[in-house]
């Protein structure tokens, strides 16, 4: 699984996952910092890459837009580059499963001590813990 990281994320994370995500950017890396959402969202399809944003607006293009690109929403507020890493790494696995399945894919990470991870297969899968208003 290969993951683009917007903007508003650490570039230091494409380095720091190399081990479990390989292959993943940054979209400074590659040329499209100052792009809009439009064009970083081709860009993913194109190349099969799976967003990583803290913004909802690539949650909103999905539902938009559909599949692919699958997106990685990060609900966490201020926190440090090494907390994303750490809920990165501890839902390694899970975002591996998922991205094999060719549907459409939105993940929602919350700061929060109790994971609820639910099946894959629907359209929206939100880690950790999800709320009553929340689809699993």
């Amino acid at each position: 699984m290969k993951l683009l990281f917007d903007q508003n994320l650490s570039l230091r994370l494409v380095v720091r996952l190399a081990d479990v995500f390989p292959n993943s950017q940054h979209v400074f890396q590659l040329g499209l910092d100052r792009a809009s959402d439009e064009d970083i969202w081709m860009y993913a399809r194109d190349h099969e890459f799976t967003i990583v944003s803290k913004d909802a607006d690539f949650t909103e293009l999905s539902m938009l837009r559909g599949f692919p690109p699958k997106v990685l929403w990060l609900c966490l507020g201020n926190c440090t580059t090494a907390e994303i890493e750490a809920l990165l790494r501890g839902h390694q696995a899970t975002f591996n499963a998922c991205s094999t399945i060719q549907t459409r894919a939105r993940w929602r990470c919350c700061k929060s001590r109790n994971i609820s991870i639910q099946k894959c297969k629907t359209s929206n899968l939100f880690l950790p813990g999800r709320t009553k208003r929340q689809p699993v």
